[in-house]
């Protein structure tokens, strides 16, 4: 009889060590969230990003940098309700944005045979979607999904939204994107 109560609490202990241990955890471990905040300019908006291969993303940078890219967009306007963001900011407007704050980081030209395709689209939030039944699906003006490839492969790919029904701030947008992409390294991702 002695024995078995030394069994018994040993595994009540043994429970015990588990529960705390597992709270412990839970408490101290950073929960992976989809929504990024790698880089301070993304906590100004939902940001979610896939970084792939660093190697590759090493190259993809250093074409950046020397002006060795080449920019493929598109726009989706909405569907259902009426769209008006295009009515105050084309296609043309976002991509100059988009080349402007590449060029604000080429530091050197060079005229290297491959390049980096920055493919993005401008998507407008389309609040009358019957497929968007939650208020908070309704407050974004729209969102830019940026991919960065080499080689035909996406080595970075990064969507953060935008909240100006005119697109007032795409172009703050725009530098996180650039800035986010930049910032990757084999420390900090």
């Amino acid at each position: 009889m002695k024995y078995l109560k030394i069994i018994i609490w040993s595994a009540i202990a043994v429970f015990v060590l588990f529960v705390v241990k597992d709270i412990y955890k839970t408490i101290t471990t950073k929960k992976a969230s989809a929504i990024t905040k790698r880089v301070p300019c993304q906590v100004k908006s939902t940001t979610f990003e896939k970084i792939d291969n660093t190697e590759d993303i090493k190259i993809a940078q250093e074409l950046l940098i020397s002006g060795n890219f080449i920019i493929q967009s598109e726009i989706q306007k909405s569907v259902y309700a009426t769209s008006k963001l295009f009515d105050y900011m084309s296609k043309d407007d976002i991509d100059n944005i988009v080349s402007n704050e590449i060029k604000n980081i080429s530091k050197r030209k060079s005229h290297m045979t491959d390049k980096v395709l920055v493919s993005y689209y401008t998507r407008e939030n389309d609040i009358k979607d019957p497929g968007k039944k939650t208020k908070k699906s309704k407050l974004y003006a729209g969102y830019l999904v940026f991919e960065f490839k080499l080689h035909d492969k996406t080595v970075y790919k990064i969507q953060t939204d935008f909240q100006n029904k005119q697109g007032k701030d795409i172009a703050d947008r725009i530098s996180c994107v650039i800035t986010s992409f930049m910032k990757i390294d084999d420390k900090n991702h």
